[in-house]
């Protein structure tokens, strides 16, 4: 068995029963002895980011949904870490 690592994609086991993970495809951000964190590519919202941050203008990116812990954070994959404080390069 591999052991899961950061920018690793993590794949549900079709038989899996937890509903937060259930047919999941996790990209992994980090992994170390305290915890793990990622983000869901495959559940997309009905919404974009203009609407849950509208100082962002008219800004149509679509919203997936995370979870199942801290679901009133909100996170962005970009490529341009230098132009948000407190970006980490995955």
């Amino acid at each position: 068995m591999i052991d899961p690592a950061n920018g690793t994609l993590l794949v549900a086991n079709p038989h899996l029963d937890d509903p937060n993970f259930l047919r999941t495809v996790i990209f992994l951000c980090e992994h170390n002895d305290e915890g793990s964190f990622g983000f869901v590519l495959n559940r997309k919202l009905d919404y974009s980011i203009d609407e849950l941050v509208p100082e962002l203008g008219d800004f149509k990116i679509p919203v997936f949904e995370g979870g199942p812990v801290e679901l009133n954070t909100l996170h962005f994959v970009h490529q341009y870490p230098e132009e948000i404080p407190g970006a980490k390069k995955l």
